[in-house]
């Protein structure tokens, strides 16, 4: 078995690769960059590739066949980035990764702490010296009624882990099998909580489950947070509702059309994005670039789980 390996991180990945690589007995070569025009000749040869979630649409697709790439493997949970009818009419296989949950259950928890204790606000003010308590007044977050909107794996350990503060806790899902919190409809878990939390998958139906409609049930000091996709929130609404609404906050680990932009350093140089610098420098906005994921044991299990789905359709 043959595997090139797309946009891979030597400082974290590669080592997990060279371990695999003499376990399962497979020879690989990489590329740190994405993949552009002029490397699919590299492919010859290869059985697989492993990218991270950059779109392979059906020209991309189109062009992995011609090079007799039978899987892609991508190091992520969500597959939405690849054309999957395409790859059915090439016979091409994709895998997806899996990796526990609590990665992204912690860092959620941890952006609603920061949130309620305005570390953003304290942060900001340190390194001016300015120690004083004026607009710094932190919330129990035991205290409030949180709001998880999608209750599958991740959306679970959220719940789990905000059980042991002792909140309210609502839930919006087509998934309703957690037996120890309410399940409502979406207006109504919009309207009363007090913090909203996205952990439900991009699919047509979810994209933009917050807009300028649903927005507008929020409460005046409302929090939302995002460790899910970034395409759940209409960016522009999101903006538009934080302008009228001073005292709601957002905790964002994603934003819509992210691709490209995550894990790289422009070197303080803005990319081009129609939001990005708006969504960085704003007050009431405390953002992280998709890091939610970012462990040890995550890396370890992304791979690790990639590799050894492969190995068994190979059997």
């Amino acid at each position: 078995m043959k595997i090139y390996f797309i946009g891979l991180r030597t400082f974290d990945e590669q080592p997990v690769i060279d371990e695999l690589s003499k376990k399962y007995h497979f020879s690989y070569a990489f590329q740190k960059g994405l993949l552009k025009d002029e490397d699919y000749i590299k492919l010859q040869g290869f059985d697989a590739i492993s990218i991270p979630p950059f779109p392979c649409n059906f020209d991309v697709v189109q062009k992995l066949h011609q090079y007799q790439i039978r899987f892609i493997l991508t190091r992520s949970i969500g597959i939405e980035h690849i054309d999957l009818e395409a790859c059915k009419q090439f016979g091409i296989q994709v895998i997806n990764a899996s990796y526990s949950p609590d990665a992204v259950g912690e860092f959620t928890i941890m952006l609603m702490l920061m949130a309620l204790r305005k570390v953003k606000q304290i942060q900001n003010d340190v390194p001016h010296v300015n120690f004083s308590f004026q607009n710094k007044l932190g919330t129990n977050l035991s205290s409030l009624t949180v709001g998880v909107i999608g209750t599958g794996e991740i959306g679970k350990k959220v719940i789990s882990l905000l059980s042991a503060f002792g909140c309210r806790i609502l839930a919006y899902s087509r998934n309703q099998s957690v037996h120890h919190v309410t399940y409502v409809d979406l207006p109504t878990l919009l309207s009363q909580s007090d913090i909203i939390t996205l952990h439900t998958a991009s699919t047509p139906e979810t994209q933009h489950i917050l807009n300028q409609k649903t927005l507008s049930y929020l409460k005046e000091s409302a929090i939302i947070v995002n460790t899910a996709r970034g395409n759940l929130i209409d960016t522009k609404a999101l903006l538009d509702t934080l302008e009228d609404h001073p005292n709601q906050y957002a905790c964002l680990d994603v934003f819509e059309n992210e691709t490209g932009l995550i894990n790289r350093n422009f070197h303080d140089q803005m990319p081009k994005h129609e939001y990005l610098s708006k969504l960085i420098n704003h007050p009431q906005i405390l953002f992280f670039p998709h890091m939610a994921f970012y462990t040890h044991t995550s890396i370890e299990q992304i791979q690790i789980s990639t590799i050894e789905q492969l190995y068994q359709l190979e059997k």
